[in-house]
């Protein structure tokens, strides 16, 4: 596995079974700013909500074959292994960017857990292959790196933005002054 971070902003993503964790799914998608359609015949009121304020859209009804063709990603969760890879096997065959929910052997790629402050993010995976040692490491994680790292993060990109323009010219000048910045932002940040 290759880890990688995916900007989903405006992408239209298919998410087929909205129970819990189809919903789950559906609200970290959806804060990364993709464009969703659900296909469930069962969904939860935090769902409807979003629909109802045209948030996302949903079809009422079961996975039907063809249903994959023209998103960039799906994610399947419906609890039927049948149903799992057949979707899988279309998006497959789209080249369609695929998850399954508890079956890494259908998948393309794993969701890691993550730890968000901001745009700081920690990412952990075990590649589907413990998702309860990924969540508990997550745990620990969210107790040792707190918002102050997501307060550190735009401070150091502003400051990134600011050299990157002064020092356009000179890429080795760039590389000396961000790695001195660091430095010295990251060694107050420590001590305060």
């Amino acid at each position: 596995m290759y880890p990688i971070t995916l900007d989903l902003n405006g992408k239209p993503v298919l998410i087929i079974g909205a129970g819990s964790v189809g919903e789950r799914k559906i609200m970290s998608v959806y804060n990364a700013g993709a464009n969703i359609t659900v296909i469930s015949e069962h969904y939860s009121e935090p769902v409807k909500k979003l629909v109802r304020e045209g948030k996302i859209r949903l079809i009422e009804r079961s996975y039907q074959a063809g249903d994959c063709r023209g998103y960039f990603m799906v994610i399947g969760s419906t609890g039927s292994n049948a149903v799992n890879t057949a979707i899988s096997q279309e998006c497959t065959a789209l080249g369609t960017l695929v998850n399954i929910v508890d079956q890494p052997e259908l998948c393309s790629f794993h969701v890691p857990a993550v730890v968000t402050r901001g745009d700081f993010q920690i990412a952990v995976s075990t590649g589907g292959k413990s998702p309860a040692l990924s969540r508990e490491i997550r745990k620990e994680l969210e107790e040792q790196y707190g918002d102050e790292y997501g307060r550190l993060t735009d401070r150091l990109g502003i400051i990134r933005k600011e050299l990157k323009q002064k020092y356009s010219s000179d890429r080795a000048e760039l590389s000396r002054r961000l790695q001195i910045v660091f430095k010295e932002e990251y060694t107050k940040f420590k001590i305060s």
